[in-house]
């Protein structure tokens, strides 16, 4: 026993060459963003000294534009390296055919760089894609190196979530081809982890085994908004110049403007509480392809801003001034167990959660007293929920202190990166 900790002792003090793949995030080498949960991985392995290489991609998802119009590999500190990797193919829309030839041709620019680097100790890769995951099994099959994946997103199930109910028989047969290859792509996986803990679930029934000592849950997690004196200053001024002040009662919606959101319902409750608090205000930030739908919904209303994408600064300062953070998912097929990044950022900032899903943000939200869940497609529940906040302050700033505590007590960033580390370790410890 002594010998066995001994040595998981030694592989915590090891200086590993950890690869990450993750394209979609969030970059380093960009100004004032947010790190997520690849970058923040990245910049606390690099920090304790780890030689990290983070595969990604010269096109930004949140704002469908190249930062790069070629390969391109970039110093981020001493130890990290971002690896852009370029596809002349690009996307507009989330769901869409051009983003599956878009991951093909990564997963082949990943297949061909991969070899003109150092051979990592091991390799965290996120899914989706599938096509970067089989990529990176097949190089941690060929040189010994243990491959974890990172289940973020039920791919491709994920698909269905945009078929109509009567189609969707048809979609599962259509999906079907999909379905077996990421079977066979997770079944070869050294190591599952998920988000939550029906990501976990749903990845180890693609790969047809049950859960060994390894796979786990890590959650997801996000620092807390550090803000103050002049930046601050510079950043409230910004936002009252757009309306949006202290005095307004403000609900902050950072979302992906997708068919997956139920944007439409939050945006009609807000509407209908507008004729009766003249200062409640919802502010959209973020983009997507419902947006042009959901401003024609919203009309000429003052009550609702959309400010667009969003930096790093302006969100925090956003959260800061607002009163609750809003987390509007459809109930479909594997998106009721949701738990994106977002909700974590409000919690960061003390703020109530008004949730639409059912599964685990509603069990962790009641279980915490830390937000309120509405019926989607409701506006009436929902308006409801909001203003119980609204007429209630000690109810809304008691949820925004255990919104707080619970992120305190699992999803702080250092915790989350921490658990990665001594996974990664166990890792090396077995072996050997």
């Amino acid at each position: 026993m002594k010998v066995i900790l001994r040595k998981q002792m030694e592989n915590k003090k090891k200086k590993m060459t950890v690869w990450l793949i993750k394209e979609g995030e969030a970059l380093p080498i960009r100004k004032n963003v947010r790190l997520m949960r690849t970058g923040s991985l990245a910049k606390h392995l690099a920090e304790e000294g780890h030689h990290v290489v983070w595969w990604s991609s010269s096109f930004l998802h949140g704002e469908k534009q190249y930062i790069s119009k070629k390969y391109k590999i970039a110093d981020v500190q001493d130890n990290e390296k971002i690896v852009l990797l370029h596809s002349p193919i690009s996307y507009k829309k989330n769901v869409s055919f051009s983003r599956i030839l878009y991951h093909q041709r990564l997963a082949k620019e990943f297949r061909i760089h991969a070899r003109e680097f150092r051979r990592p100790d091991v390799i965290f890769c996120s899914w989706p894609t599938q096509q970067f995951a089989k990529e990176a099994i097949k190089y941690g099959k060929r040189y010994g190196v243990p491959v974890i994946v990172d289940i973020r997103d039920f791919w491709p199930d994920y698909f269905l979530r945009v078929v109509p109910e009567k189609w969707k028989p048809l979609g599962n047969i259509l999906l079907k081809p999909l379905k077996i290859s990421a079977s066979k792509v997770l079944k070869h996986a050294d190591v599952l982890t998920g988000n939550v803990p029906a990501a976990l679930e749903w990845g180890l029934k693609y790969a047809g085994r049950k859960k060994n000592v390894l796979d786990r849950v890590i959650a997801i997690g996000a620092h807390r908004a550090m803000l103050a004196g002049d930046e601050l200053a510079v950043l409230m001024k910004w936002w009252e110049e757009r309306g949006v002040t202290r005095e307004t009662w403000n609900i902050c919606l950072i979302a992906t403007l997708s068919s997956q959101g139920d944007y439409d319902t939050l945006i009609k409750a807000v509407m209908y509480l507008s004729n009766k608090y003249a200062d409640i205000k919802l502010i959209i930030g973020g983009t997507g392809d419902r947006e042009e739908e959901l401003r024609a919904i919203a009309g000429n209303t003052t009550s609702i801003y959309f400010a667009g994408w969003l930096n790093k600064g302006q969100m925090d300062s956003l959260m800061l001034m607002s009163k609750a953070g809003a987390f509007c998912y459809k109930n479909t097929d594997g998106f009721c167990d949701a738990f994106g990044n977002k909700v974590v950022q409000y919690l960061s900032a003390g703020l109530p959660v008004l949730n639409s899903s059912t599964g685990y943000a509603k069990e962790i939200l009641d279980a915490n007293k830390a937000g309120l869940t509405y019926a989607e497609g409701n506006p009436i529940d929902c308006a409801r929920k909001l203003e119980l906040l609204i007429e209630n302050e000690n109810v809304q700033k008691e949820m925004g202190k255990n919104a707080e505590s619970l992120f305190e007590k699992e999803f702080d960033m250092g915790i989350v990166n921490r658990n990665f580390c001594g996974l990664f370790a166990e890792i090396l410890n077995r072996n050997g």
